[in-house]
């Protein structure tokens, strides 16, 4: 038993071993970290197009609500003119009016519809469930932006994860030119090359 201590530990007289399992540790502690950087960009994503999403339902909606109203004016805009009571202009302007609201309303849904599909990509559903799971309640509130927490700028900034990340490959490559240097240490002092 002792002897199979002794020759562990004359493997790693020059500490090589053990800056490979720091090298190791590292390294799985980057990956960590960029996976929870990954994490972050994700849900950062759904955030912003579900806020997306949300705001051009509202804004859809104000668009037919409009849209309905101006059809409201234009009918009585006509009566008026048939009664004498409006000229033709005013007629005019009420319809390019709804017009307008109206050539609208299809780039108002195709934001929705493109922010509904990035949605579906980013979560892995269908765009039906997002729909249904997500945009059920077009009368709900679009959510605001909350307002980040302020500290100290370089506490901040080490807790992002790609920071954390490159901070462990940094770790992992210092283990490495330390088991690079024990492995010459070996090769100098155990085996005489120069």
């Amino acid at each position: 038993r002792d002897a199979g201590r002794e020759a562990a530990y004359e493997g790693d007289r020059f500490g090589g071993v053990r800056r490979a399992v720091t090298a190791s540790r590292a390294d799985l502690a980057a990956t960590e970290a960029a996976r929870q950087s990954t994490r972050i960009t994700v849900a950062a994503e759904v955030a912003l197009n579900y806020v997306d999403a949300r705001l051009a339902q509202r804004r859809l909606a104000i668009a037919q609500a409009s849209l309905a109203a101006q059809d409201e004016t234009l009918q009585i805009v006509g009566w008026r003119v048939m009664a004498g009571l409006a000229g033709s202009l005013d007629e005019e302007q009420a319809r390019r009016l709804r017009a307008q609201t109206a050539a609208a309303i299809p780039a108002v849904e195709q934001s929705l519809e493109a922010a509904v599909n990035r949605l579906a990509v980013l979560l892995a559903w269908p765009g039906g469930e997002v729909r249904s799971r997500l945009l059920a309640d077009s009368n709900a509130p679009v959510p605001l932006a909350a307002t980040p927490a302020v500290g100290i700028p370089a506490e901040t900034l080490r807790r992002r994860p790609d920071v954390l990340a490159a901070e462990q490959a940094v770790i992992a490559q210092v283990a490495r030119i330390g088991v690079a240097e024990a492995q010459r240490r070996y090769l100098v002092e155990e085996l005489g090359y120069p």
